[in-house]
């Protein structure tokens, strides 16, 4: 276990920029479009061969783009963390700032920007009309560059009226995301780009560094932490979302080791190799997923596991090499590939029961909305899959694809952030059923894009 990083309380004041009365009205924040307007080179749809609608219909969208300084394509990795009784959605932009908004309507109650690690008090502003750079002096243009520099591209999470967020130089921070203000924050050596976990009163957190952190929730106060050292050879990542039964933590790093952690102390209960005869990109990137008594991992150099949770034992492994994300589905798997690949694995012995190719990208991690899985691709966008049979069901592409994986809220809500820096949402209406595959006689289904 390493050393203690260190936990910071908030200022205990906050400095409000501005706030603007627009034509007698007071507005909070910017303001969101119906999907469909000019621009949206692929609108949702359903039209092409064997696809049909789904139970999502285009909601809102709202346009980071003209925030940024740079023109060139970017991918933005950044999940948006929802709060459905609240009605409250917040993310970190494009634009250096993270921004909460009106779930329903995109409308914005509050944004903020976070400083350096090392510096003066964060600010929070409500209604902050955008700033015309070009009429800025060189001091303020290179003060917003580096603005920019310190973005979040992090999958945010929501508990108990507050934000969970982390930052690209290293800060976890905890808001109040009623109004911005900072509870605490956590400072670490890396990135934080994958979405942290709650556990009871512990959150778990990685930092691209092959170090999990356990930090306790109300105080932000360092528990314990634990790292590997880096591969001699080439990793594709660094180490992968934990998952935790509850008792224990486990998390996979680069090197191919799976750890189990005592969830109290951090002490390690046992650790097993899941890529022992390969030196390179031995990666356990995708989140170990626990289902029906037994956990799941894999490397992407080697094979899928299945563990006794307890003890570490294997009990068996399927041969699929390339798995980088996985989700549980009805005791079976839903695993995603770096060879542009969806597949359904049986939870009883890893055999395939569809997969899908989608060619030009690997899918993201597949997220379960209503009765269909959800899947998101550089190049593709969003893609909705029959968990059944694997045929693809509906589709949107902004233009530049989507890199970051969407999030769904509890009420059934679909948000997503593109690589063009719009912020799209999908509402929940009646949910229809599955189409039946054509194929199902097949020893498994077989889709591609075109099918």
């Amino acid at each position: 276990m390493g050393r203690p990083g260190s936990a910071l309380l908030a200022p205990a004041t906050r400095r409000v920029i501005s706030l603007a009365l627009l034509g007698g009205t007071l507005h909070l924040g910017g303001c969101a479009r119906p999907i469909g307007q000019p621009g949206d080179e692929m609108p949702l749809t359903g039209a092409s061969k064997r696809l049909t609608p789904t139970h999502l219909l285009p909601g809102w969208r709202r346009d980071f783009s003209e925030l940024r300084l740079e023109s060139n394509k970017a991918v933005h990795l950044a999940a948006p963390a929802i709060d459905a009784d609240r009605n409250r959605l917040c993310l970190g932009t494009p634009s250096g700032y993270i921004e909460c908004m009106v779930a329903s309507s995109g409308v914005t109650l509050w944004r903020k920007w976070i400083p350096p690690r090392k510096g003066a008090e964060s600010e929070v502003k409500i209604q902050a009309p955008l700033r015309d750079l070009a009429a800025e002096s060189d001091a303020e243009a290179e003060a917003e560059k580096a603005r920019v520099k310190r973005s979040s591209s992090s999958s945010a999470i929501m508990d108990n009226g507050q934000l969970i967020i982390g930052t690209d130089d290293g800060l976890l921070l905890c808001l109040d995301s009623k109004t911005g203000d900072e509870i605490w924050r956590y400072e670490v050596p890396g990135a934080l780009i994958k979405r942290p976990v709650l556990v009871k009163n512990r959150i778990l957190f990685v930092d691209g560094t092959n170090t999990l952190y356990a930090l306790n929730r109300d105080t932000g106060a360092w528990e314990w932490q634990v790292d590997r050292p880096p591969p001699a050879e080439f990793a594709l990542s660094s180490e992968g979302m934990p998952a935790s039964d509850g008792e224990r933590a486990y998390v996979g790093f680069s090197d191919g080791h799976l750890m189990a952690l005592s969830l109290n102390d951090g002490a390690q209960l046992w650790k097993r190799d899941l890529a022992p005869e390969h030196d390179k990109f031995e990666d356990v990137d995708a989140t170990p997923v626990i289902s029906n008594g037994v956990l799941y991992a894999a490397s992407a150099a080697s094979a899928l596991y299945a563990l006794d949770p307890v003890t570490g034992e294997v009990k068996w492994t399927q041969p699929i090499e390339g798995i980088i994300g996985m989700t549980g589905h009805e005791g079976d798997l839903i695993a995603s590939t770096d060879r542009g690949q969806l597949l359904r694995l049986s939870g009883q012995d890893g055999h395939v029961r569809w997969r899908v190719r989608f060619p030009g990208g690997a899918p993201n991690e597949a997220v379960e909305v209503g009765p269909y899985l959800a899947v998101t691709m550089a190049e593709m966008g969003l893609r909705f899959v029959d968990p059944k049979s694997g045929q693809p069901i509906q589709h949107f592409n902004p233009g530049q694809g989507i890199s970051a994986p969407p999030t769904v809220g509890e009420d059934g809500n679909l948000y997503v952030l593109g690589d063009d820096a719009v912020l799209y949402s999908f509402i929940h209406q009646k949910v229809p059923q599955p189409p039946r595959s054509s194929r199902s006689d097949a020893p498994f289904n077989h889709f591609g894009l075109d099918d």
